[in-house]
């Protein structure tokens, strides 16, 4: 299903207050340690912060490789704090992934990127189940990708300026989490000859 990608005010009923266990990073600082308020994953992947971007640069050539920036504490999951990422630049080739992730146990919530068909999509997976909910057609200036709570439904949307989002998609099979674990990575699952770099601006549980 493609969206027909209307732009809505954000609909949180309450300001966005930060909570001090979840992750709020914008990069300005130059460190050795990378999402160092949470946790940094890598394989054949080198994970750097530049010029205010956490910069993803999977090493070329190499299959399964992947950056996970993500958080280690649970953070509760309604329509205020969902989880943000301000993406400046996906992966590009066929067989990289980009994705923002609210994971609650065993089951992930997810928007990305599909190289392949040139689309942002929102999906769950369980294991080896993957089902997507939709699709929008990509924008780089939607520079905002959130997934949240609304009502009894978990929701994936993107926005040029935090304020005006765009729904992509809607899940309302199975009963929402209280809580989760937002994080965000990039990833192959086939070597790439000459793999995309990938850049983060900040990652966040509150609109800009």
């Amino acid at each position: 299903m493609v969206c027909g990608c209307s732009s809505t005010p954000d609909v949180d009923s309450t300001p966005c207050v930060q909570l001090e266990s979840a992750p709020h990073d914008d990069f300005e600082q130059p460190t050795a340690s990378p999402c160092s308020w949470g946790q940094l994953s890598q394989l054949d992947c080198t994970a750097t912060v530049e010029n205010g971007d956490l910069v993803m640069a999977p090493k070329p050539g190499a299959g399964d490789v992947f950056c996970v920036c993500g958080a280690t504490q649970l953070i509760p999951f309604t329509s205020t704090f969902g989880t943000i990422a301000e993406v400046h630049d996906v992966a590009t080739e066929v067989g990289e992934d980009s994705v923002l992730v609210a994971l609650a146990s065993v089951e992930a919530w997810r928007v990305g990127y599909d190289a392949a068909m040139d689309m942002l999509f929102f999906e769950h997976i369980m294991g080896d189940e993957r089902t997507r909910f939709g699709y929008a057609p990509w924008d780089p200036a939607a520079v905002w990708w959130r997934v949240r709570l609304d009502e009894d439904a978990v929701i994936g949307e993107v926005s040029a300026d935090g304020e005006r989002w765009v729904r992509i998609g809607a899940d309302h099979t199975r009963p929402p989490p209280e809580m989760i674990l937002p994080s965000f990575m990039t990833l192959t699952s086939q070597p790439v000859a000459a793999p995309s770099t990938v850049r983060i601006g900040s990652f966040n549980v509150c609109p800009p």
